[in-house]
């Protein structure tokens, strides 16, 4: 039986390793995955023949801070998706809403998240106060869904100490393309290596390197 499963992220539109994953899904499970976002779809986000992506309108565009996507419901009314992989970062108000909204249509909610905050909040003052109702909306709805996927084990953790039933939360630490990650290691020779080292004058040298991004808050 072919699943239809409805994945909703204003960032999908630019996450190529998320691209790679849902493709994965559907070429190992059967199943037709539906992308709601926003923006502009980048050119190296490919589409294939059971995952499609569609550019939803954030009538929250203006605010800069978040969003809201309201396309979601009708496609989840109209369509009626086995179940819905969605974020909920508090800034994303269609997907935590779902958590009330799957509830009504009887839909199948699957939230996708790192469990624990991983950014640096305040936590004093009215921006403290604030984030603590942050909090406790976001593990509210978390509380709501079929399941939960996290990043880690600490994730885990954490949501079962704030009361969530672990045995709906599921980890998944490699949730990128490690196949297409194992196979760039392989063609590297030790000549190649050492041709680098000469080209950027780093022979005899220690070498750190950094493999992410910077961004204020973490």
């Amino acid at each position: 039986m072919n699943r239809n499963v409805l994945f909703l992220s204003k960032d999908a539109s630019w996450q190529r390793y998320r691209n790679e994953v849902l493709t994965k899904l559907t070429l190992n499970y059967y199943c037709k995955i539906d992308v709601i976002t926003d923006g502009e779809i980048k050119d190296y986000i490919k589409p294939c023949a059971n995952l499609n992506y569609i550019c939803s309108t954030d009538i929250l565009k203006w605010s800069k801070r978040i969003n809201l996507l309201p396309y979601a419901y009708k496609y989840i009314i109209q369509y009626k998706p086995d179940v819905i992989l969605a974020l909920p970062n508090s800034s994303n108000l269609t997907e935590l809403s779902l958590s009330l909204f799957c509830k009504i249509t009887k839909t199948k909610l699957v939230y996708w998240t790192h469990g624990y905050d991983h950014c640096r909040r305040p936590d004093s003052g009215l921006n403290g106060f604030l984030n603590k109702i942050r909090v406790s909306v976001i593990n509210k709805c978390l509380k709501q869904a079929n399941a939960i996927i996290v990043f880690s084990e600490p994730g885990k953790e954490y949501l079962v100490d704030k009361g969530i039933d672990k045995e709906k939360i599921f980890v998944a630490p490699n949730t990128l393309n490690t196949e297409k990650l194992i196979n760039s290691y392989l063609p590297i020779k030790e000549e190649d290596i050492n041709k680098f080292k000469s080209d950027n004058n780093i022979e005899n040298k220690t070498v750190y390197l950094f493999s992410g991004r910077f961004r204020s808050g973490k």
